[in-house]
Parts: structure tokens; C-alpha cells; sequence
């Protein structure tokens, strides 16, 4: 798949927008964020339940958090649409497949372009519970997960276009996917048809497109109900470049689809957290909204934000939140800004990333504590490029209006 460097962009569809299949209009923003708070919580859940089995076992299911963020693909010759959650959580890039040209499933006899991977590849051996199918074809069974979700299928690999449009196209053959003929899928996610694993596994869109686009993809992502596209890039491009970028170390960790970071404290004005040193000790993901931290940083930082505001916290906040406030009872001008300090890269997050309004008179902070796993949420995110190069394995944060991208 050696070809010469290109980058291109396409859209990031957030589930909750008019462009997404799951688009709610009677919905209020606070369903919104409440839907968004609980998808946390199931995401942060999954990883943890699967943080201790290598990559081999580790293939995202459309059941573990519904999806974020939609990318829409197209797949085969003729190329055919797909809808599919884009998952920086996870390697395996996997679609609904069937014989018989189900609706929105892939159908492998309709592309002269498809073929099946044989067992003795290295794809095939980056999975668990494989079988030689027909003709030497690695099939792999029942990526099984605690909540009872699975895929089984072949493993195959046909033509992508991931930006088509009337203009053209950029085709990558033989890309490796999961032609999925049994999954359990939860009934919401039925109009999507499969996940785009953007780990670092050597299963994922961006290891397989490798020096194409050198080994660099990042996002741009746009506040929950925004009615604007989030952007997605692929390969170098314009690489950010300013005052205002910052890179940090990327740490790998079991499983390697991952990202995690070296999160070394949080500081409010001259207030500081605990310090913590060790390294990746936060992943970063975008299909989780909030950010969740260790209670012994947490509750140093919540202490800290407590004084910092002043007033009284709500007692009984929403079970989603921990703290809150009456929105009668502060200022936005109270709301501090924090900063991330990460090894190397000091991230300074305004009030819009870590206080939202949840309902019309309560203000909740949007980190929440987790003793099993922290993780760097999307809300943090919100107009910054975030910038992965996995082969110098760095993160790039640049303030940017992601509604200009």
C-alpha cells in the first residue's frame, strides 16, 4: 500500500447533530448532556473491563458506548456507503457483511475488488479465536465483551474511498477490515454499520495507511449541538505550527489501540494539585465527553475550585456530576480557567471545557473522579487540533475556532 504522501480532510459527524441517523430534534440540550455524561461512564467502564487482555482480544463493539462521532467510508468497486463510528479507542476496522445484499451491510460478491486475508498473515494473528476458513481465509469468532456484545466474521480486505465526493476521490486498496456476518448490536446503532478503529494496533486505518499519510491524523472537535461538522485529517497537511502548540509524549500501553498521556498536575491561578509522575497515566479519547481523574487528584481539584469560586455547591447534584452549582448563585466570570499540565505541554482549558449548563439553573464542573481509569475527555477537547504522529509518538494541541477548519 506504498504510495506517495497525501493528506486530505473529511467530515466527524457527532452523533447528536442534524447530520447524524441518531438526530433527535425535540431533544433539549441538557437530554444532551445527560445522555452524553451516561455514554461516559459505559465508555470508561468497557476500557476498564478489557484493560487487562492484550490487543488480541480487544475489538470495539457498536455496543459499548454507541459511538461519538460517525465517519462516513466507502468501501469496494463499485464503492458503497457506510456509516461508521470513528473510534480512537480501538484498532480493528470492522463492517456488517451478508451474502445476500442485506440493507446497510456490505456484500463481498458485489466488489471485484474484495478478497479474504489468509490465516497465516500477521492481520490474522492480531486477533484471538481464529479458524482457517475456506480457501486458507482467517476467520475470527466471537469477540466477545462482559456486557455479552460479540462480532465473528472474515477477515478481508477490499478498496477504501474516504473522502468521496463529485470532485474524486483518494482510493486505498487492500485495506484490512472485519466483513462481520454474526455481531449483537445494540438496537440504537442500527443505522450504523460498523467502527473504524483509529488506535495505534496494527489493525487500524492509520497503521495501515502508514507513510501515506506519515503515520498523522488529528481532529477538531466542535461543542456538544453544535450544528457544524467536526473535521477529521489524515497525513501531515498544514501541520500546526505557533506560539500556541504544545506537544506531549505518547505513551503506549496494553492493549496498544490506546493513547495515554503523562498527566503531571492541574493549576488554578497559583494553585496546584497533587503532582503525579507516573507515565501514561491518562488516556486520551475522544468518543468519552467527560473527563474522569483519580479521586486523590480529583479531590484536590475540587477543593481548589471549590475556594477558587467561592459559594456553595449544590448538596444533591445530578448523579451524572459531583460538583454543581445553583447558576443564580455564580458568576460565568467565577468559572476559572484550569491548566492541564502534561510532560512537556501545558494545556490551558477555559470554563467552556470543564463547566457546562445542565439544566437551566444548575452549572456542573464536567470532571468527574474514577479511580479506574482517567481519561482526558472530548468536551476538554473542544477547539483545539489535536494532533497524533505515532511515529515520533507525540500529541499536539493547538488553539484554534474548529468552526474555520
Amino acid at each position: 500500500m506504498e504510495a506517495n504522501k497525501i493528506n486530505f480532510t473529511i467530515d466527524l459527524i457527532h452523533r447528536d447533530s442534524p447530520l447524524s441517523p441518531l438526530y433527535n430534534s425535540s431533544a433539549t440540550p441538557y437530554e444532551l448532556m445527560r445522555r452524553a455524561a451516561l455514554r461516559s461512564y459505559s465508555r470508561a467502564n468497557f476500557f476498564h473491563s478489557s484493560m487487562h487482555i492484550d490487543d488480541k482480544q480487544y475489538v470495539s463493539s457498536l455496543t459499548e458506548y454507541k459511538g461519538e462521532y460517525f465517519m462516513e467510508i466507502y468501501i469496494g468497486s463499485p464503492p458503497v456507503a457506510f456509516l461508521m463510528i470513528a473510534d480512537t479507542g480501538s484498532s480493528l476496522i470492522w463492517v456488517k457483511c451478508s451474502q445476500d445484499y442485506k440493507a446497510q451491510h456490505f456484500n463481498p460478491p458485489s466488489s471485484s475488488t474484495y478478497d479474504t486475508i489468509p490465516y497465516n498473515s500477521e492481520f490474522c494473528k492480531a486477533l484471538r479465536n481464529i479458524n482457517i476458513g475456506d480457501a486458507n481465509a482467517c476467520e475470527y469468532d466471537r469477540q466477545s465483551y462482559k456486557d455479552g456484545s460479540y462480532t465473528s466474521g472474515i477477515l478481508s480486505k477490499d478498496t477504501f474511498h474516504l473522502n468521496f465526493t463529485s470532485s474524486g476521490s483518494h482510493p486505498f486498496p487492500e485495506v484490512v477490515f472485519g466483513c462481520s456476518k454474526e455481531h449483537h448490536i445494540y438496537q440504537e446503532s442500527s443505522q450504523v454499520q460498523g467502527i473504524v478503529g483509529l488506535g495505534a494496533g496494527v489493525l487500524s486505518l492509520v497503521s495501515q495507511l502508514k507513510s501515506q499519510i506519515e503515520f498523522k491524523f488529528s481532529y477538531c472537535l466542535l461543542p456538544i449541538g453544535s450544528r457544524k461538522t467536526n473535521k477529521l485529517r489524515f497525513g501531515a497537511g498544514e501541520t500546526i505550527s505557533g506560539v500556541k502548540v504544545v506537544s506531549t509524549p505518547l505513551v503506549l500501553r496494553d492493549p496498544s489501540s490506546r493513547y495515554y498521556l503523562s498527566l503531571q498536575s492541574i493549576s488554578i491561578g497559583g494553585k496546584t494539585t497533587i503532582t503525579s509522575q507516573r507515565q501514561g497515566n491518562i488516556m486520551i479519547d475522544s468518543g468519552t465527553a467527560l473527563t474522569m481523574l483519580h479521586s486523590s487528584l480529583y479531590n484536590n481539584l475540587e477543593d481548589i475550585v471549590k475556594k477558587t469560586i467561592g459559594g456553595t455547591p449544590i448538596e444533591d447534584p445530578p448523579k451524572e456530576f459531583k460538583l454543581c452549582y445553583e447558576a443564580k448563585s455564580i458568576k460565568v466570570d467565577d468559572l476559572p480557567e484550569m491548566v492541564f499540565h502534561f510532560d512537556g505541554a501545558d494545556v490551558h482549558l477555559q470554563s467552556a471545557h470543564t463547566f457546562m449548563k445542565y439544566y437551566t439553573h444548575v452549572i456542573c464542573m464536567t470532571i468527574v473522579p474514577n479511580d479506574r481509569l482517567s481519561i482526558f475527555g472530548s468536551m476538554a477537547q473542544v477547539n483545539f487540533q489535536v494532533e497524533f504522529d505515532l511515529q515520533n509518538k507525540k500529541v499536539f494541541f493547538a488553539e484554534v475556532d474548529c468552526t474555520a477548519m
